[in-house]
């Protein structure tokens, strides 16, 4: 739920003021998007430019052209799977933190 949110919540603004999205490789090799053209980038023309309608979602979903609809469902899953892992890396750490309380206690105990 929070996902579908999140995701809804960028598409409205990115749609409501009309931005172009770039695509950009980061020197770390992730891919990023972004409302500029990417630094040093010899194609400086956006992946997808989004237009506002009056219309409303539904509107802006039929005026959307298949390959649009494809990268921004792409998008979307790639949105997912990073929030999936951040809910992964805080359970782990979660875990590491409780462990580590445990341990901690144990010694203060046997100090004693």
């Amino acid at each position: 739920m929070r996902i579908c949110l999140f995701a809804m919540l960028i598409f409205f603004s990115v749609a409501a003021s009309g931005q172009s999205i770039f695509k950009c490789k980061q020197p770390n090799g992730v891919m990023a998007y972004q409302d500029h053209p990417c630094p040093g980038a010899k194609n400086d023309h956006p992946n997808m430019i989004i237009k506002p309608s009056s219309g409303g979602a539904s509107s802006l979903d039929s005026r959307m052209s298949p390959q649009q609809r494809a990268q921004l469902m792409a998008a979307l899953e790639r949105l997912r799977a990073a929030v999936q892992k951040i809910d992964v890396s805080r359970a782990a750490m979660r875990r590491y933190e409780a462990q580590r309380m445990i341990q901690l206690r144990q010694q203060e105990h046997q100090k004693q």
